[in-house]
């Protein structure tokens, strides 16, 4: 068998005012990681940005209003912007779609509510055919939105029968048009929003696409590689 030892190359100062990592890293075309920090004020984020070896370290926006949840990513996107959700903040506090400039630049783009959005944005946010797809939550529901790039245009693409966990899920693009997903079981959809259908052991026969939908989450503030 082959083994893999774990290399440690970053240990986080945990300040209060960038706090803990949490969530994914995603990799930028400028050779950077970038990635989520949970200060200790609860109504506010912040975005750093990393080396892969662990060097050149900089908290690029550190007054994000409003806080992702510990399941969130940043998604680069075609347009060389980040994007990201927050569960609170944005103008009626209930969570928002912001994106940021590699250099740190905050432009706040929706702000989700009750009656449009259907309240807090899950924190995972994909991009596909030159849109952003990701989840809601409400009281009742939850659900899988589109919005354009550049915040307009929101839509309810499908709405999930339970609450329960269902703001933790995953999206991944494709190859057949379609969305692969993770929720109390694995899910297939088309982009369009048509086509759900489940299969709880990950694997679709009719396309033959296995999935894979775990969360990863950081429970130890330092960054690692295999």
């Amino acid at each position: 068998a082959n083994y893999h030892s774990v290399v440690k190359i970053f240990d986080f100062p945990l300040t209060g005012s960038v706090g803990y990592p949490s969530g994914q890293l995603v990799l930028a075309p400028n050779g950077y990681f970038y990635g989520y920090q949970h200060p200790e004020t609860p109504s506010k984020a912040a975005v750093f940005r990393i080396k892969p070896d662990g060097s050149d370290y900089l908290v690029v926006s550190s007054d994000i209003n409003g806080r992702p949840s510990l399941s969130a990513n940043l998604t680069y996107a075609s347009n060389g912007f980040l994007y990201g959700t927050t569960q609170n903040g944005g103008s009626d506090g209930q969570g928002q779609l912001f994106r940021l400039s590699l250099t740190g630049t905050f432009e706040q783009l929706l702000s989700f509510t009750d009656a449009t959005t259907r309240r807090s944005p899950s924190g995972i946010l994909t991009e596909a055919d030159g849109k952003l797809y990701g989840g809601v939550s409400g009281i009742n529901n939850s659900g899988i939105f589109r919005v354009d790039l550049n915040g307009t245009n929101f839509t309810n693409l499908y709405d999930l029968p339970t609450f329960s966990t269902d703001n933790f899920f995953r999206l991944v693009p494709g190859p057949d048009n379609a969305f692969y997903g993770k929720r109390n079981s694995f899910f297939r959809m088309g982009l369009d929003g048509s086509g759900f259908s489940e299969f709880p052991n990950g694997y679709d026969p009719a396309s033959d696409y296995f999935t894979f939908g775990a969360d990863l989450a950081a429970a130890t503030p330092y960054v690692f590689r295999l």
